[in-house]
């Protein structure tokens, strides 16, 4: 089992996503790598402080990204991707969701962001219909993404779902992508080859979201936040002022979506 937290630009983010996935996930001592990317000097400092304050997590800085992605993933049994954005607000287990997907050979993979509070679609602006579903081990649910909507629809992402290495090796391997995005476009690009797999993993709360208070990548039109306080560029002003975004308000926070715009308080130490 690898988690690997995709990152450009934004290691004020980056921090507080490593600091509420450490405070929730039940195995302290799971494996975790940043592969990161930086467009100047400046943010390259931010991750090189960032390496300091989280000895224990990996960073390897991007070079060729499907080459490293494919590394990292090599002789690994199950992998969760997360990207930076993306924060964890409530206690869960890797092995639990690993020994159930295990279990579960119809199900595509195990989604972190989902759960029957996930009512909103952020990129496209409304409501999402909780598909009917099926509680099992006490606080998780399975349900068919291939009959649902929205988000519940889109099994294959890189925000933070778990999912078997072998189940997108193909894509993995054999697949033209250069960064997380384009990686994901063709994720759900290829549902079709997954139709043997119509089931989908996740807790009934869901555990972790993405604040897209901002935006890095140029090669889709995602919706995100506007407010120039928070671009990366100010952020990184604020990082380097030792800036960091308290994690409190977050502490079992139930976001209303997969995304949802949170304003984000900055404390200095």
């Amino acid at each position: 089992m690898i988690t690997i937290i995709f990152s450009k630009d934004r290691a004020m983010q980056c921090r507080l996503c490593l600091e509420t996935f450490y405070e929730n996930v039940k195995e302290k001592e799971t494996p975790v790598v940043v592969l990161y990317n930086c467009s100047n000097d400046r943010h390259n400092a931010s991750y090189e402080t960032l390496k300091k304050e989280f000895p224990k997590t990996k960073f390897v800085k991007e070079n060729n990204f499907k080459n490293e992605l494919l590394h990292l993933v090599e002789n690994k049994t199950y992998v969760l991707f997360v990207v930076d954005d993306c924060i964890f607000c409530h206690p869960f287990s890797i092995c639990e969701c690993t020994d159930i997907l295990r279990l579960s050979p119809l199900a595509i993979g195990f989604s972190l962001r989902l759960g029957t509070n996930t009512t909103n679609c952020y990129p496209v602006s409304q409501t999402q219909k909780v598909p009917d579903h099926m509680r099992i081990s006490g606080n998780k649910m399975l349900f068919n993404w291939q009959t649902s909507e929205y988000d519940f629809k889109y099994p294959l992402e890189v925000s933070s779902s778990i999912y078997k290495v072998e189940t997108i090796q193909k894509i993995l391997v054999e697949g033209d992508y250069a960064n997380p995005n384009t990686l994901e476009w063709l994720m759900a690009n290829n549902l079709h080859m997954y139709s043997h797999k119509p089931l989908l993993l996740s807790y009934i709360t869901s555990i972790a979201f993405c604040n897209p208070i901002n935006k890095i990548q140029t090669s889709n039109n995602n919706r995100s936040g506007s407010n120039l306080q928070y671009s990366p560029d100010s952020l990184l002003t604020e990082f380097e002022k030792y800036g960091k975004i308290s994690p409190i308000k977050f502490k079992e926070f139930i976001s209303n979506g997969a995304h949802e715009e949170v304003e984000v308080n900055i404390v200095y130490s």
